[in-house]
Protein backbone atom coordinates (compact mmCIF):
# COMPACT_ATOMS: atom_id res chain seq x y z
CA UNK A 1 0.00 0.00 0.00
CA UNK A 2 1.40 3.36 -1.04
CA UNK A 3 0.14 6.65 0.36
CA UNK A 4 -2.78 4.94 2.10
CA UNK A 5 -4.26 3.61 -1.15
CA UNK A 6 -4.67 -0.13 -1.65
CA UNK A 7 -3.04 -1.60 -4.76
CA UNK A 8 -5.23 -1.91 -7.84
CA UNK A 9 -6.86 -5.23 -8.53
CA UNK A 10 -6.02 -6.65 -11.95
CA UNK A 11 -8.70 -9.06 -13.09
CA UNK A 12 -6.54 -10.47 -15.88
CA UNK A 13 -4.25 -11.96 -13.24
CA UNK A 14 -6.86 -14.54 -12.17
CA UNK A 15 -9.61 -14.39 -14.79
CA UNK A 16 -8.03 -16.75 -17.31
CA UNK A 17 -7.81 -14.00 -19.94
CA UNK A 18 -4.06 -14.46 -20.27
CA UNK A 19 -4.52 -18.21 -20.86
CA UNK A 20 -7.00 -17.34 -23.60
CA UNK A 21 -4.44 -15.00 -25.15
CA UNK A 22 -1.79 -17.75 -25.11
CA UNK A 23 -4.21 -20.11 -26.84
CA UNK A 24 -5.04 -17.49 -29.49
CA UNK A 25 -1.33 -16.91 -30.19
CA UNK A 26 -0.38 -20.60 -30.29
CA UNK A 27 -0.73 -20.91 -34.11
CA UNK A 28 1.94 -18.22 -34.57
CA UNK A 29 4.58 -20.21 -32.71
CA UNK A 30 7.33 -18.96 -30.47
CA UNK A 31 11.04 -18.27 -30.65
CA UNK A 32 11.44 -19.69 -27.16
CA UNK A 33 14.66 -18.89 -25.32
CA UNK A 34 16.22 -17.30 -28.41
CA UNK A 35 13.44 -14.71 -28.73
CA UNK A 36 12.67 -11.45 -26.92
CA UNK A 37 12.76 -11.34 -23.17
CA UNK A 38 11.68 -8.74 -20.60
CA UNK A 39 15.17 -8.52 -19.14
CA UNK A 40 16.80 -7.45 -22.42
CA UNK A 41 17.94 -3.90 -23.00
CA UNK A 42 16.50 -1.85 -25.81
CA UNK A 43 19.69 -2.22 -27.87
CA UNK A 44 19.69 -6.00 -27.37
CA UNK A 45 16.08 -6.16 -28.52
CA UNK A 46 16.78 -4.00 -31.57
CA UNK A 47 19.71 -6.18 -32.66
CA UNK A 48 17.73 -9.37 -32.17
CA UNK A 49 14.66 -7.96 -33.92
CA UNK A 50 16.77 -7.09 -36.98
CA UNK A 51 17.61 -10.79 -37.25
CA UNK A 52 14.04 -12.10 -36.93
CA UNK A 53 12.26 -9.55 -39.12
CA UNK A 54 14.04 -10.96 -42.19
CA UNK A 55 11.74 -14.00 -42.31
CA UNK A 56 7.93 -13.69 -42.37
CA UNK A 57 7.51 -16.78 -40.15
CA UNK A 58 10.16 -15.68 -37.65
CA UNK A 59 8.70 -12.18 -37.63
CA UNK A 60 5.24 -13.53 -36.71
CA UNK A 61 6.80 -15.56 -33.91
CA UNK A 62 8.65 -12.47 -32.69
CA UNK A 63 5.45 -10.41 -32.64
CA UNK A 64 3.52 -13.17 -30.83
CA UNK A 65 6.28 -13.43 -28.22
CA UNK A 66 6.30 -9.66 -27.68
CA UNK A 67 2.51 -9.63 -27.18
CA UNK A 68 2.81 -12.45 -24.63
CA UNK A 69 5.54 -10.59 -22.76
CA UNK A 70 3.90 -7.15 -22.69
CA UNK A 71 0.43 -8.45 -21.83
CA UNK A 72 1.61 -10.89 -19.16
CA UNK A 73 -0.33 -9.74 -16.07
CA UNK A 74 2.82 -9.12 -14.00
CA UNK A 75 4.52 -7.11 -16.74
CA UNK A 76 1.38 -5.18 -17.62
CA UNK A 77 0.85 -4.32 -13.97
CA UNK A 78 4.30 -2.73 -13.76
CA UNK A 79 3.59 -0.68 -16.89
CA UNK A 80 0.19 0.49 -15.70
CA UNK A 81 1.30 1.15 -12.12
CA UNK A 82 3.74 3.80 -13.34
CA UNK A 83 0.79 6.18 -13.59
CA UNK A 84 -0.54 5.26 -10.14
CA UNK A 85 2.49 6.22 -8.11
CA UNK A 86 4.51 9.39 -7.90
CA UNK A 87 7.68 9.24 -10.01
CA UNK A 88 10.60 9.71 -7.66
CA UNK A 89 14.29 9.31 -8.20
CA UNK A 90 16.21 8.50 -11.32
CA UNK A 91 14.54 5.12 -11.89
CA UNK A 92 11.07 6.16 -10.87
CA UNK A 93 10.33 2.88 -9.13
CA UNK A 94 10.40 4.04 -5.51
CA UNK A 95 7.29 2.91 -3.73
CA UNK A 96 6.38 0.25 -6.30
CA UNK A 97 5.02 -2.93 -4.77
CA UNK A 98 4.97 -6.06 -6.92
Amino acid sequence: MVGGSPPCIYQSKDSGAYKDLLEALKPYGTLGQSGPNIDMTRSELQLLYAKYRQSPDAHLMWMADVVKIVLHPDTLRRLVDVVHYQWQGELGNIGYCA
